[in-house]
């Protein structure tokens, strides 16, 4: 028996079916028909976007140890390409859709950007200025007041807070845009989809098309991985091994030897089979491995 299994509550009937072991085995987080990992999960959720602040996961490997996400892949790209360490840290652009907030271009400035690149106050005196060129004007400009202890109420910002919504410039322009369409729309409903699109960028493990014990199988094999903290293994692949599990109908992934899975594999996956080793059969010989009895 799994060593896992086997460390279930001695107190448990002795015979138990293969499907009641696996419901006792299976923590809460993990017993769902969609498991969404957390950022700091670095083996199921993947490395972060190398942009600071980015929460989305970084799904290009764009160079040793730095991974972009897909919106700032395609930014990157954009902008030609440059040295990636570099254009993470004063290239890339805040994502809206993400509600991020990037500092004031202004010389020594804390606070975040409200438009054009400057914080509330300095926005202003560039336009009473005359809109001279930005950055030149910026790197001379005066500095804006900040009060000291307060941080922006948006979970992860890292800016001050500045108004009555206690929010920083970048996200009370946001919330000023959300009361422009939605007048009644609240500091808490504001909040409450900002963390619901942050949620949107986080990889997605879906069980809810497999058999109900290849279901708990899984979930087994997904609470195993993040608690042995050993490689990860792609969300993409899980996803295509899901899916073939489920085309192929049996009730259990240990209905079948490991041969005839070494060979489905070659049928469904030839390419990758051949080229890079097929990652949906290593989850599938990870889960039959991690919640199979021995």
């Amino acid at each position: 028996m799994n060593a896992a299994l086997a460390a279930i509550p001695a107190t448990a009937p002795e015979r138990r079916s293969w499907r009641e072991m696996l419901l006792e085995a299976i923590r809460p987080e993990f017993g769902v028909e969609i498991y969404v990992p957390e950022a700091s999960d670095r083996v199921l959720f993947g490395a972060l976007c190398a942009v600071s602040g980015c929460p989305a996961r970084g799904a290009h490997h764009v160079k040793r140890d730095h991974y972009l996400c897909i919106a700032h892949t395609k930014q990157w790209r954009k902008d030609g390409q440059p040295g990636v360490e570099r254009w993470a840290q004063i290239g890339a652009r805040p994502l809206r859709t993400l509600s991020l907030a990037a500092r004031c271009a202004a010389r020594d400035c804390p606070r975040s950007v409200f438009h054009h690149g400057l914080c509330y106050p300095h926005f202003g005196r560039w336009k009473l200025a005359g809109r001279p060129d930005r950055a030149a004007w910026a790197a001379a400009a005066e500095h804006a007041g900040v009060r000291a202890g307060n941080r922006c109420r948006l979970p992860g910002c890292r800016f001050p807070a500045m108004g009555r919504w206690g929010f920083c410039d970048t996200h009370n322009a946001h919330f000023a845009h959300l009361r422009a369409t939605e007048s009644a729309a609240t500091p808490a409903e504001f909040l409450a989809r900002t963390a619901q699109r942050r949620l949107a960028s986080a990889p997605r493990f879906d069980l809810r098309e497999l058999p109900e014990l290849v279901r708990l199988e899984l979930q087994f094999a997904l609470q195993c991985r993040h608690d042995a903290r050993r490689a990860r293994l792609e969300p993409v692949a899980f996803r295509r091994a899901a899916a073939w599990v489920a085309e192929l109908g049996d009730g259990s992934l240990l209905d079948r030897g490991g041969r005839f899975w070494e060979r489905a594999a070659r049928q469904r996956f030839p390419w990758a089979a051949r080229h890079r080793g097929c990652l949906e059969l290593a989850w599938v010989r990870y889960a039959r491995a991690a919640a199979g009895p021995a």
